[in-house]
């Protein structure tokens, strides 16, 4: 990649996110790919247009890279929307390269919307009946610091597939783990989440600051540990990061945790 170019300038992290099966069946080993743009819609309608016209320059370079081919105009057509239409002070903070789900399909994650202004965005890029779980969603979003919007963009326009992704968050642990629990307990009461997976989460996180233990930490971390010595790790952080909920067109709600882990 060129370090001089509005692609290289622009991103500032890569990640990528692997598919965990729960079938069975062979995990897939293709990952999706996610980048940084940190796009923030001006009020200004002059210097909105040129603005998202700048990023959707940026948007099709990544993706034309990470799916080894040019984005079709169409889906192209349809993301150039996404910018434009996204309200002032709003942000797409990054897009992702759904490689794993095989047709070619973009991953956009917006924040600093409220609910309202999450209905009204997707009414303005076509979907009319964008949010069929409106009031669950509505208390979600009172139990949470922060909700994003998450939406899938193909050839044929905006999925009705819907994510919003609840994060919680608090400078200290336990208020950290009580808001998560409480927002668990929601999820169980109304049935998109199991006690089991809800005891098991808030354990995980539980862990967080655990300091060396031979019998908690995995033979590998253990090794690499001892070989470092006082300049290695010896805790080890793991998070719920967070939780995303998705609505689409006749189907319950579903839930998916994503966990942070670190080490240090």
């Amino acid at each position: 990649m060129d370090a001089s170019s509005l692609l290289s300038q622009t991103v500032e992290e890569v990640w990528l996110e692997f598919d965990v099966c729960l079938t069975g069946d062979p995990p897939n080993n293709t990952p999706s790919v996610f980048f940084s743009l940190e796009y923030q819609s001006p009020q200004e309608p002059a210097l909105r247009r040129r603005l998202s016209r700048e990023y959707v320059r940026v948007a099709k370079e990544g993706l034309d890279i990470l799916e080894g081919r040019r984005i079709s105009p169409a889906t192209l057509s349809t993301l150039a929307e996404c910018f434009y239409t996204l309200p002032a002070f709003a942000r797409i903070l990054f897009l992702g390269a759904m490689i794993s789900r095989g047709a070619e399909k973009v991953r956009v994650v917006a924040s600093g919307l409220s609910l309202e202004d999450m209905v009204r965005y997707l009414q303005r890029l076509g979907l009319r009946k964008s949010v069929g779980h409106l009031a669950f969603i509505a208390d979600i979003s009172h139990l949470t610091d922060y909700l994003w919007l998450a939406i899938d963009i193909e050839e044929t326009g905006v999925t009705p597939r819907i994510g919003f992704d609840c994060y919680c968050n608090s400078t200290a642990q336990s208020d950290n783990n009580r808001k998560w629990a409480d927002l668990l307990d929601f999820f169980v009461d109304n049935g998109i989440c199991t006690d089991h997976k809800r005891n098991a989460l808030l354990a995980a996180a539980d862990m967080s600051n655990r300091e060396f233990d031979e019998l908690a930490w995995p033979e590998s971390l253990r090794r690499v540990s001892m070989i470092l010595g006082p300049a290695g790790f010896n805790r080890m952080g793991l998070d719920i990061h967070h939780i995303k909920v998705i609505d689409r067109p006749g189907a319950p709600l579903e839930a998916k945790a994503y966990l942070c882990g670190s080490y240090r």
